[in-house]
């Protein structure tokens, strides 16, 4: 199959018709066409940490070139397309990610060789040298930290920051781009058309989170099944003690001034994973008392009138009676059909001591 596909990139090459035949992930608007692949080795090496010459298949007059990069917060974004082409990889510092939005590539590392093209997956390359080719391209480039993609797993998984994801940094590989469902496709397309919208402000890019997101996601294809099963009862249940240990902490020492390192030190979550755990806490607590809101006012502000519990539910925002019972059980100690008939034998009662006293035959 490699040799097939080499095959048919060169022949492409030589019949180039000088049109790129696919537009950039993003920056298309404001990258210009370049001719020479001697600038566009350079442009590359100087925005991702890694030297690599360039080499056109075919006829060196029509080479094509489009190259945008940007940077996010800690990351720098590598849109780029191209005719066919040879690169080689002298030197590198860093993991790259390649994410294809058109055309097919063949990757090589000492005697192993994969081929990843658009729709169905990219590839992680760790910092070595190595080769390829590709067909008329568009790819989306980005080095990564490991030291940042293991700190925003904990973050996700809420371990203790010293905790080592083993991400296999060193083993080149194909990441499928989808998983259970997940499509990683519609993610980056996502992400580039966003890239896209605030490319003419440097600080809405750098505020957008965009830096953030694709680490998160990074860590998701490369850990599909870590990160995208359902977090274990365990974990929640540890979450939840190491939030009360922080909150109990900030209980005992209201009047100092803490700060968001000795939260993280004291219950043993990082500050991401803090922020997230007290939002969590706090929607909680709004949702859990506007539902009480409402139940007292459609069960007990209406109790006199003549209204059903199945009347109640609706009105409270329940679609299931046995939902709202146990619900409204939980939170008032009782079944809404004994507060009804508490609160209306009440009424009566009041109401029978009033008619007694307009007749004259009784006391209020």
């Amino acid at each position: 199959m490699a040799k097939k596909m080499m095959k048919d990139t060169i022949d492409k090459g030589k019949k180039s018709n000088k049109q790129l035949g696919y537009p950039l992930p993003f920056g298309q608007n404001i990258a210009d066409i370049e001719r020479s692949y001697y600038e566009m080795g350079e442009k590359l090496s100087k925005k991702l940490s890694w030297v690599s010459l360039y080499e056109p298949i075919g006829n060196k007059n029509n080479f094509l070139s489009r190259t945008c990069a940007v940077s996010v917060g800690c990351l720098t974004l590598v849109s780029s397309a191209c005719t066919p082409i040879r690169v080689e990889v002298e030197d590198a510092k860093s993991p790259t990610i390649l994410i294809p939005f058109s055309g097919l590539c063949r990757s090589t590392l000492g005697q192993q060789e994969f081929v990843w093209n658009a729709k169905e997956c990219g590839i992680f390359i760790p910092a070595c040298p190595r080769g390829g080719i590709s067909d008329n391209r568009s790819v989306l480039m980005y080095d990564i930290d490991p030291e940042k993609l293991i700190e925003t797993g904990n973050c996700i998984l809420g371990n203790d920051q010293d905790k080592i994801i083993d991400f296999e940094l060193s083993n080149i590989r194909l990441l499928p781009l989808s998983f259970r469902g997940v499509d990683f496709k519609k993610f980056f397309y996502g992400i580039c058309s966003l890239v896209d919208t605030l490319l003419s402000t440097q600080q809405g890019l750098d505020c957008s989170g965009i830096d953030d997101m694709i680490y998160r996601t990074t860590c998701f294809m490369m850990k599909p099944e870590l990160f995208l099963n359902d977090v274990s009862v365990d974990r929640k249940v540890a979450n939840r003690s190491k939030l009360d240990r922080c909150k109990e902490f900030i209980r005992e020492n209201l009047t100092e001034p803490l700060t968001l390192t000795e939260l993280e030190k004291v219950s043993g979550l990082s500050r991401r994973s803090l922020q997230y755990c007290f939002m969590k806490e706090i929607l909680k607590k709004m949702q859990g008392g506007q539902r009480r809101r409402e139940l007292e006012r459609d069960l007990l502000e209406k109790a006199h009138e003549e209204r059903s519990i199945k009347k109640n539910k609706l009105d409270a925002g329940f679609q299931n009676i046995t939902f709202f019972s146990c619900y409204y059980k939980e939170h008032f100690g009782e079944l809404p059909s004994v507060t009804l008939k508490a609160v209306r034998s009440r009424q009566c009662h009041s109401r029978l001591l009033f008619n007694q006293n307009e007749d004259g035959k009784g006391n209020v």
